[in-house]
């Protein structure tokens, strides 16, 4: 079967994220970094506030002015974690090898799709359509023979949209294709071959770039002959790159939200046991072991708390989970607070086949090596030097 890869962006990852939080913030501009009189400077911002201006990098003040209107969000780095996780899971439901890049971003195997799912289109337009029903997620979605074009295409197919790149047309899809579009490309490079002439407006430029052409720029030591070559077969769409994701996943976890708000370890206990007891299903069902456990309280406050227990031995038995969770659920909650959600989340995860024997052969010491008369000599003066310290050595008389 030809190699597939599809490259998944989820586009406005961190603003999609708040307002799935905060559904009152939809349609709203915002702003994440901090507050609007910090001194920091803006890490993301909705489309809402970038059409007046604001944008990455821009310090929080000089948006506050852009943009005065607009919600300033510290940002949580637990719920971005834990929703990219819920996303992780979501895209293995159909694929096995996933490379997650960034939060937002992720390479995944396409050649690797699960047999139950289909062909490969439609299991993609089944996990976009995941991603935004349960996590409200855009996702763009990008298919092609190789990494680079998989990319590109999911570029193009911003903010929620899939483009398929059929086999063997890579190098036609990127040709006329304008230059910017080429993640990564310095602009170093562009300089140097500006200034010898070499003017790139489209990726067919790129790729059409002579070995001769290549030689003169390094003849002017403007730039790297390996370099421009590199970029040259990437702009064709020739890369041989694999995606290099685990078949485990990073976390499997299990959450609900209670009915109310539930104060103190007591009221909770039967709770997180009967989601530790769910997660080990889930973890049986995907053939899977988890080393360590995690419970996480969120309060009426929206803060997260965490407790974690490190298991004696990988297992995905409902009833060690559940007394690791319980345990866990003491750590996280050191006093009363009013819980209003609660998850557990295995992690550092194997699978059943990586699990050691229940009963490991005996343990043979092993046999030391006789050691030679150098090596003994040089064991005894590097004693007789310990002890000596800064002393003179003199010899004892026989």
């Amino acid at each position: 079967m030809a190699r597939q890869v599809l490259h998944i962006h989820l586009d406005g990852f961190f603003v999609a994220v708040e307002r799935a939080r905060r559904p009152e913030l939809v349609g709203q501009p915002i702003v994440i970094g901090g507050r609007a009189d910090g001194a920091g400077r803006v890490a993301a911002v909705s489309a809402e506030a970038g059409a007046v201006g604001v944008c990455m990098g821009l310090p929080l003040r000089e948006a506050a002015t852009r943009c005065p209107g607009a919600h300033f969000l510290p940002g949580n780095l637990d719920a971005y974690g834990e929703v990219a996780e819920a996303a992780d899971a979501l895209v293995r439901r159909a694929f096995s090898r996933v490379e997650w890049v960034s939060l937002d971003e992720a390479y995944v195997d396409a050649t690797d799709l699960r047999p139950d799912m289909g062909k490969l289109v439609t299991a993609t337009e089944a996990i976009r359509a995941a991603l935004r029903r349960e996590l409200g997620l855009p996702a763009a979605c990008g298919i092609g023979a190789s990494k680079i074009t998989a990319r590109v295409a999911s570029h193009l197919a911003r903010p929620s949209g899939l483009l398929y790149v059929l086999p063997g047309y890579d190098a036609r899809f990127l040709a006329p294709l304008a230059i910017d579009v080429l993640p990564g490309l310095p602009q170093s490079l562009r300089e140097s071959l500006a200034s010898c002439g070499v003017r790139l407006a489209t990726l067919g430029d790129l790729a059409c770039l002579s070995d001769d052409v290549i030689n003169g720029l390094v003849s002017c030591e403007k730039t790297r002959g390996s370099e421009v070559t590199l970029w040259r077969r990437l702009a064709s769409g020739d890369d041989d790159r694999v995606v290099l994701g685990s078949p485990v996943p990073r976390v499997v976890a299990v959450q609900t939200k209670l009915e109310g708000a539930f104060v103190g370890v007591d009221g909770l206990a039967s709770r997180v046991q009967d989601l530790a007891r769910d997660l080990a299903s889930e973890l049986g069902r995907r053939r899977l072991l988890a080393r360590q456990l995690t419970v996480r309280a969120t309060d009426v406050t929206d803060a997260m708390h965490n407790g974690t227990v490190i298991l004696t031995m990988a297992t995905s038995s409902a009833t060690a989970l559940a007394a690791a969770a319980a345990t866990a659920l003491r750590r996280a909650l050191g006093w009363p607070r009013s819980v209003t959600a609660l998850s557990v989340r295995a992690s550092s995860l194997c699978a059943w086949d990586a699990q050691p024997p229940l009963f490991p052969a005996r343990d043979v010491k092993p046999q030391r090596a006789p050691r030679t008369r150098v090596a003994r000599s040089l064991r005894d003066l590097e004693r007789i030097l310990l002890v000596a310290g800064d002393r003179p050595l003199t010899r004892r008389a026989s």
